[in-house]
């Protein structure tokens, strides 16, 4: 029987003299018997060498003998160290000589589990780092980084933090012994490795670390399980095991994931990302027989959803192999290489600004000294400026000196826009201008009318305001707030500015009939009255509202209106607050610093799901959420309508807050309820043309499916959808584009507007981008139908220009056409220019129903609203229409 075949070691052999060449060390250092069996691959100076001086080698050798040696090749000067593990950092190429100065520092940090070599290797003698990357990156220093992490049989009780803190401080001396501790570095990491790369950035200078010291340009992820790793295979293997620990921080959407993520997208936003994500699933380990092997049912490791973290500068490219095979990239066009070697030559001569630590090491300064207000985003802006506090450092500021009253406006909700959410006193109206239902359906609160405005950051609920300070809203401080944007966002808040004063009007209170200013309503208690607004002295004076509204913040009663919902968030009501949400009402920065850093009052919620920031995200206080956001405030945190910050941003309307939470790490894509509707969804469900435009410019996906559609579809609800369907279609929507399933296309919904010229109009413009005109919904209606049946006859005349089939009839048994429609709803003028332009006056099998042959237009049934005159007339027309 033959020998089992002995399968090549690669191993690491320090501490070699300068000077030393390939041969030299095969044949001076090593065993004779062995020497025949060592393949020298790599020999360069090490880690601790100066640039240009001379020091020590490091080799990786490949040993393949004919027998097994258990302890790998024999040495006969123990002068050198030969190890087989990798652990710790490894050379694999340092630019020669006659290359010029090293530009940067590939560092490639291995996975759970893994290998600093066999992890990156995808044969026995080929390994991508070592011997293709050179080629393609000749002025780079390349290095791996080991470190142990074996699920079984360790004793080591290592989590992400550890194994963190020996990376950095290991990165720290290794460049700080070579002299080039400010050499722009390059990441590459697989697995635990990217979040290891992840944690040392964000954890850099509290590790007492100076930002600059790590001076990343780019940073490429390889399988980067980002929300989460799929541990229910790992957790049967680890179990009873020291490693139980580590295993169970990277489960989805762990606290230790979801801090990491938030405080990483600070630097996310100034470096550039190659995110690489696999497709295929990966083999789990089972027993068997007492062995553990990979051989159980395979599992998708990392998702996509997972991999991907949606940052400003990110690219996303497919693997087509599972999680394991993703880092042993092999050369040629079918793999990821292509896209890993664009970004190291990227990385190599980007003149992008180094960030690190907190910040960018060149900027932190003049970051942490900006005004939140200075907004500066485009579309061709990849890595727009922070929102920091002013500065964190400074002691004097008692009380922030921004008045949130006087900046962009806080929230008004009109009917392009939505109501209002927040925490404190819940409000109740039975109008609303919507049709798509809510999914406060479900939940124990109070029901607000996106027509009526609100003011959240108004004064006490005693004062009385009078038409100038509303007035003043929308013209504080334009100019300030105006000062470092670009032009096109100037015109876009002017508008906004604009449409607040527009909106705000004055109203009257529903049981005394006293004028009440926008700023001084209040809604009054369902069980009391069935008035929509009251002023403030008939609040107080009913005992009965104070009641029951008490009892709503104790939810001990379920609503009997459910439809799109507000909040009220009075500032000055702070009885059942904490400490932290008391400063963030009186806007004190100094006590929200100080707060801030207790994680209780951080990650607290009242009654109604509301964390800190969700408050300071709805008074729209800036400042205030920026410093919750450095504090490390969650942000995918949700209160009970399942909103998270960056929802309760757009629906509140304080638009100026919406840049602070993506900078922060918000998820610009993360959805809520059943119908699973982004950001995006909900800007365009209330018609927010300025919000839509700016999360569009942010990289928001503009065919993002919901049970809403898609944001066009979503957005053609109102006649005040103008402005909103031509940003969207100026964005590049699919006006033809259904969001999955059966929906109707944004045609036919515009045809269903109830209003004649706002129809017409958003007809006329989904035409221009160009609306197939007999496209049907899943039941055979076309956009003909559809405005016949309203009796839009500007719509009509629209898509009669657009030549139409004028006798396409639904599917179903009754076969209605546009005739029909017209003339069973009474629209006499429809029905004229239907005829006019040549539609048969046939009747369809709907005018008798689908179980006689009798098809008379005197069978007709009207709907009730058609005058009996009118009917006759109809049945006059269509009969003379056969006729003809």
């Amino acid at each position: 029987m033959s020998a089992q075949k002995v399968k090549a070691m690669t191993y690491r052999v320090e501490n070699i003299p300068f000077g030393t060449t390939k041969e030299q060390l095969v044949n001076n250092y090593f065993y004779v018997k062995d020497q025949a069996h060592i393949t020298v691959k790599s020999l360069v100076p090490s880690i601790e060498t100066i640039e240009g001086e001379d020091g020590d080698l490091t080799a990786t050798i490949m040993f393949h003998p004919h027998e097994a040696i258990p302890d790998g090749p024999r040495v006969q000067d123990d002068s050198i160290t030969v190890d087989k593990d990798f652990r710790g950092f490894t050379p694999l190429y340092v630019p020669p000589v006659d290359k010029g100065p090293i530009v940067a520092d590939v560092i490639a940090v291995t996975g759970l589990a893994g290998h600093a070599f066999g992890s990156w290797a995808h044969s026995e003698a080929h390994m991508w780092l070592r011997d293709y990357l050179p080629k393609d990156a000749p002025n780079a220093r390349i290095l791996t980084y080991g470190y142990y992490s074996a699920l079984q049989g360790s004793n080591s009780v290592n989590i992400l933090q550890d194994h963190t803190n020996k990376f950095v401080h290991s990165l720290i001396d290794m460049r700080e012994e070579g002299q080039c501790d400010s050499r722009p570095i390059i990441f590459i990491g697989h697995s635990l490795g990217c979040l290891i790369i992840k944690k040392t950035l964000t954890d850099a200078i509290s590790l007492g670390i100076n930002s600059s010291r790590i001076p990343v340009r780019e940073i490429i992820f390889l399988g980067a399980p980002h929300r989460g790793l799929n541990i229910t295979a790992l957790q049967t293997l680890v179990k009873g095991e020291a490693t139980e620990q580590m295993v169970l921080e990277l489960k989805s959407e762990s606290p230790t994931l979801t801090w990491l993520n938030q405080g990483f997208t600070r630097f996310a936003r100034d470096i550039d990302i190659l995110t690489c994500y696999e497709t295929k699933p990966t083999k789990t380990a089972i027993n068997v027989n007492g062995v553990w092997v990979r051989d159980g049912p395979p599992v998708m490791m990392v998702t996509r959803d997972s991999a991907q973290q949606f940052y400003p500068r990110e690219k996303l490219v497919s693997a087509d192999c599972d999680h394991s095979q993703i880092a042993k990239i092999r050369r040629g066009q079918s793999g990821i290489y292509p896209a890993i070697k664009a970004a190291v030559k990227h990385g190599l001569v980007s003149t992008a600004n180094f960030v690190a630590g907190a910040g960018a090491a060149i900027n932190e300064s003049s970051r942490l000294d900006s005004k939140f207000q200075d907004l500066h985003i485009g579309f061709d802006q990849s890595s727009p400026p922070p929102y920091p506090p002013r500065n964190l450092n400074d002691s004097k500021s008692k009380e922030s000196t921004i008045e949130p009253a006087a900046e962009l406006p806080l929230s008004f909700t009109a009917p392009v826009q939505e109501p209002a959410l927040a925490s404190t006193t819940t409000k109740n109206l039975k109008d609303s201008s919507l049709p798509c239902k809510s999914e406060s359906e479900k939940l124990n609160v109070s029901v607000g009318s996106p027509i009526q405005p609100q003011e959240q950051n108004g004064p006490s609920q005693a004062e009385i305001v009078n038409e100038a300070n509303v007035t003043s809203l929308a013209e504080g401080k334009e100019s300030t707030q105006l000062a470092g944007l670009d032009d096109d966002l100037k015109v876009m808040f002017r508008e906004f500015n604009e449409d607040i004063k527009e909106y705000m009007q004055d109203m009257t209170c529903g049981r005394c009939d006293t004028r009440i200013y926008t700023r001084d309503e209040h809604y009054s208690c369902p069980e009391c009255d069935t008035t929509t607004l009251v002023c403030q002295k008939c609040y107080h004076g009913s005992e009965n509202y104070c009641t029951h509204h008490k009892k709503r913040l104790r939810k001990e009663f379920k609503y009997w209106i459910h439809n799109f919902w507000a909040v009220y968030i009075d500032r000055n009501d702070t009885t059942k607050d904490n400490e932290l949400i008391r400063a963030i009402k009186k806007n004190d920065t100094t006590r929200i610093r100080q707060y801030a850093q207790n994680r209780t009052l951080l990650d607290s919620q009242d009654q109604l799901g509301f964390t800190p920031l969700h408050v300071a995200v709805h008074l729209g206080l800036g400042e205030a959420t920026a410093l919750l956001i450095e504090s490390g405030a969650l942000l995918e945190t949700r209160n009970c309508a399942e909103h998270t910050p960056l929802h309760t941003a757009v629906n509140s309307n304080q638009i100026q807050i919406i840049p602070i939470l993506l900078d922060g790490g918000a998820n610009i894509e993360i959805t809520y309820g059943k119908y699973a509707a982004t950001p995006l969804h909900l800007a365009a469900l209330y018609s927010m043309h300025h919000t839509v435009a700016l999360l569009l410019r942010r990289g928001a996906e503009i065919e993002a499916p919901s049970g809403y559609g898609t944001p066009l579809l979503g957005a053609i609800n109102d006649p005040q959808c103008r402005k909103c369907v031509e940003v969207l279609l100026d964005a590049g929507a699919n006006v033809n584009y259904k969001g999955g399933g059966d929906l109707e296309t944004p045609l036919i919904r515009a045809c269903r507007i109830n209003n004649h010229e706002a129809a017409r109009i958003v007809v006329d413009l989904l035409l221009r981008n160009g609306a197939a005109v007999d496209l049907t919904d899943s039941e055979g209606y076309t956009p003909l139908m559809m405005a016949a049946r309203m009796g839009h006859l500007g719509a009509c005349q629209s898509l009669l220009e657009k030549s139409p089939q004028l006798d396409i009839k639904t599917p179903q048994l009754r076969s209605e056409n546009a005739i029909y429609f017209a003339a069973t709803n009474g629209h006499e003028d429809v029905l004229d220019l239907l005829i006019a332009k040549g539609a048969s006056c046939i009747p369809p099998k709907a005018v008798s129903g689908q179980f006689t042959q009798l098809l008379k237009w005197n069978l007709l049934r009207f709907s009730p609203q058609v005058t009996p005159e009118s009917q006759k007339r109809i049945q006059s027309k269509l009969r003379a229409g056969m006729r003809s």
